[in-house]
């Protein structure tokens, strides 16, 4: 008998490995303009961690994942997903003491013993990125704008953004005791997985991929979740932020990330040519993971893309040969009513090539200026009233400690010429 790939298994053969390069360095190119560290967890780890995390009802845990124990008898996983094992190190390390809010960028391989099919693998690979310790909405709206940039930056060409909002957890609850009783004269007619998720996780009756389940569920094409005043807030400064960002989007659909530790804003990159299951990119926030995992109270937010599932989409030939900028900008802002017009600048120096980093939580001034210090800033951008009043900006420069004040429309064009002249 010839020798195979395991079924759902692939070889990355020479003449494939300049596209995933390529993609590989387009990634990893953005992320660093944005500020996202590169971590890297490993392919093993406790069965326990996903069943916590993830949820002991969810489709990973009950049929995908590859799970075996060890000679010591502990029951060990082939990793189905990166946050969980990202947020695992975030506590085992005590980065949330050391560094406290942190932005991680990953790329790997991942596993989920499911049916094989176009773009599906059983191994296949990921990159995605975590930011942990905010509940900033503009957090979001950074990590969707990043996810955006990549997406477009890879060579895709076209794809479409959904929006939603899963709220807290007492929203949710609201909203699983309307979707039954929804949906309950037509349980009957749902698939066998649906009716089972029925009572263990209606929201997964959202996700599922059959028509005659789809053509039930978005019948009514009204969402089931009504949000509380503080998250409906949340939501509507996302939004407002990626109108902002010039970043189209369609809210107006029925949708539900799937697993247990999504809260409020949830978000898929949608592509054509890839079927019913046409996601290239998918993610949202988990205020409630650190916590559940033994760690503080705190909010983060993130997304993953499979990487094959891409490839697909992205017609051959395309390709990045974009250069990194080593230093960058830190953007000062002086109170929360310039965080807006902080991220505008913070978008022009991207968009240049130009490493930028802000605070979204309000932090002082002075906090602000050590985390520029901490990030190896090479420039700080302080915006205050004082300088919007007369429409300038302080640039402090950190390696010559030295400072001077730009005509605010001068900025962009001058931290850009500062850049190239230091490349």
């Amino acid at each position: 008998m010839e020798l195979q790939a395991l079924r759902g298994t692939s070889d990355i053969l020479p003449e494939d490995i300049p596209r995933w390069l390529s993609l590989e360095r387009t990634i990893r190119r953005l992320a660093r303009l944005y500020s996202y560290d590169e971590i890297r967890t490993p392919l093993l780890e406790e069965a326990s961690l996903f069943r916590r995390s993830v949820g002991e009802t969810t489709d990973i845990v009950q049929k995908e994942m590859f799970q075996f124990e060890d000679r010591s008898n502990q029951l060990i996983v082939l990793r189905p997903e990166g946050t969980a094992s990202i947020v695992r190190a975030y506590l085992e390390h005590h980065l949330d003491k050391r560094i406290g809010f942190a932005k991680f960028f990953y790329c790997g391989a991942m596993f989920r013993a499911e049916r094989p099919q176009a773009g599906r693998f059983r191994q296949f690979h990921q990159f995605g990125v975590e930011a942990i310790g905010s509940h900033s909405p503009w957090i979001d709206v950074e990590a969707i704008t990043l996810c955006q940039a990549m997406l477009s930056a890879c060579g895709l060409p076209q794809s479409r953004l959904w929006l939603s909002s899963m709220g807290c957890k007492p929203d949710q609850l609201r909203a699983s005791q309307k979707l039954r009783e929804r949906l309950s004269l037509h349980r009957s007619s749902l698939c066998s997985d649906c009716q089972s998720r029925f009572d263990k996780n209606i929201f997964r009756v959202l996700d599922c991929k059959k028509e005659s389940c789809r053509a039930i569920v978005w019948k009514e094409k009204t969402s089931p979740f009504i949000l509380c005043a503080e998250c409906q807030a949340h939501y509507d400064q996302v939004r407002q932020g990626l109108h902002s960002a010039g970043i189209s989007f369609d809210d107006t659909g029925i949708f539900a990330r799937g697993l247990d530790y999504y809260t409020r804003t949830v978000f898929e990159f949608r592509a054509k040519g890839l079927g019913a299951q046409d996601a290239v990119a998918a993610g949202g926030r988990y205020n409630h993971l650190v916590e559940e995992l033994g760690g503080p109270s705190t909010g983060a937010v993130g997304f993953a893309a499979g990487i094959e599932r891409l490839l697909m989409a992205i017609p051959k030939g395309t390709s990045d040969s974009s250069t990194v900028s080593r230093h960058g900008i830190y953007v000062a802002v002086t109170q929360p009513t310039l965080i807006a017009e902080g991220f505008r600048l913070s978008q022009q120096l991207r968009e240049k090539g130009i490493a930028a980093n802000m605070d979204y939580d309000s932090k002082s001034l002075k906090a602000q200026l050590r985390e520029a210090d901490k990030v190896q800033a090479q420039y700080v951008a302080i915006l205050g009233e004082a300088e919007l009043a007369q429409q300038s900006i302080t640039v402090k420069d950190l390696g010559q400690g030295t400072q001077r004040t730009i005509p605010l429309d001068q900025f962009i064009q001058e931290m850009s010429h500062a850049a190239n002249h230091e490349q």
